[in-house]
Order: structure tokens, then sequence, then C-alpha cells
């Protein structure tokens, strides 16, 4: 199965929010993972932004964005 993300379905893999842990079964079971090309550019943005609103550290916050850029891939 090739599994849509949309960003915010892509962003819950990265922050546990309602829905995150559904996303990440479909993830695992999914053979092939696709999203827009704006998405990576729009996930960055959602993660600074929540990043910022929950506290998250600077070490945690550029590990969150080293798995962005490792799973883009």
């Amino acid at each position: 199965m090739i599994l849509y993300l949309d960003t915010s379905a892509l962003v819950k893999r990265y922050f546990e929010e309602p829905g995150s842990m559904e996303i990440v079964k479909r993830c695992r079971e999914a053979a092939l993972l696709a999203t827009s090309s704006v998405a990576y550019a729009e996930a960055v943005s959602a993660i600074y932004r929540k990043a910022r609103e929950e506290g998250v550290g600077e070490k945690d916050l550029s590990s969150l964005l080293r798995t962005l850029d490792r799973e883009w891939e």
C-alpha cells in the first residue's frame, strides 16, 4: 500500500497528539510513503511552531529536524 500523508499527518510522526499512534501504525504497514513537494517546508515550519508552543529545547528541536531530513529521503 502507498500511504499519502498531508503535512498535518506528517507532523504527527514527530509530536504526540491525537491520531499520532494511528499515523505511526499506518506508516509501518505501508510499502511506500508519499506526500506533496511543499510538505517538507510546511513540516519544518510546523515543527518550529509546535516546538516553540510546547517548550521543546534546542537539542530536541535539532533532533526532530534531523529525523525529518533523514526520513524525507
